[in-house]
């Protein structure tokens, strides 16, 4: 299945999903040889590779789809109390088959471009006196999980749940990094996803009151430096018009490997 997703956004996630770092079910038309696959990540992604012209296999992908995963979509924001108009997928690998089978699926279907960024050399340097006063750089593990003065925690959790099956499984292969203010809130955080043998893709978000005082670039060093001390290639992913991801990314010495396009759309 593997070769299927040659691409190195794809690639990444594959690897990680095949490894079984992280969640997705595969569809594919021959488990010895396939010629086709179909990936879901049971949230908001599918993945779809074909080297054929293979209507049949479309259509079967379609009515799946339809009759299996939306109906699950569908329970699931009800248990979140989510709207369909507010949930949006992400439809990657094929874009010429997708744009076939899809327009019955979603609607504002839409093209967008992703920037795919790796880090794949960096010098060690020392990042001591750049934490500001009351902050303090902190590896996301079993003891920062267990504090329970941090207020925001839950967001830290709901971003390793997106990735990964259990808080267990983050803890036996995953890693990550959080700024956190007077011990109390945590400012920003930058956990590891789709981590396979060599390589991880980077989640990093900072509060809103937080943002434009460089505590990204800050929490995305530490994370880096992690990766870089243990032979881990790390990669950064983000949509072309989101420049303050950009320009963390370029600030911290990750390099442009590839520009490429997904279809964006909301439920029908």
């Amino acid at each position: 299945m593997l070769p299927l997703f040659k691409e190195p956004h794809l690639s990444l996630v594959i690897s990680s999903i095949a490894e079984c770092n992280s969640q997705g079910r595969i569809w594919v038309d021959d488990p010895m040889k396939p010629q086709t696959a179909f990936i879901w990540d049971k949230a908001h992604i599918f993945y779809l590779a074909s080297t054929l012209d293979y209507e049949e296999y479309n259509s079967a992908v379609e009515v799946l789809v339809r009759e299996q995963i939306m109906p699950e979509v569908r329970k699931h924001m009800l248990l979140r109390q989510e709207s369909a108009s507010s949930t949006f997928f992400k439809l990657c690998g094929s874009l010429e088959v997708w744009e076939d089978i899809s327009k019955s699926l979603f609607k504002n279907f839409k093209r967008k471009v992703r920037r795919f960024y790796a880090l794949e050399r960096r010098e060690m340097e020392s990042r001591r006196g750049e934490i500001p006063d009351y902050f303090a750089m902190m590896r996301i593990d079993a003891r920062f999980m267990r504090e329970p003065s941090f207020k925001n925690s839950h967001a830290v959790m709901d971003e390793i749940y997106s990735s990964w099956d259990s808080i267990d499984d983050y803890l036996k292969k995953g890693f990550g990094f959080a700024l956190v203010r007077g011990g109390e809130e945590i400012a920003c955080w930058c956990t590891a996803e789709y981590v396979s043998k060599g390589k991880c893709g980077i989640g990093i978000e900072t509060l809103q009151k937080y943002q434009r005082r460089g505590f990204a670039t800050l929490t995305a060093l530490a994370f880096v430096d992690h990766c870089v001390a243990n032979g881990i290639t790390p990669h950064w992913d983000s949509w072309d018009d989101n420049i303050g991801s950009i320009r963390v990314a370029e600030k911290v010495g990750f390099e442009l490997v590839e520009k490429y396009e997904v279809f964006f759309g909301s439920l029908s």
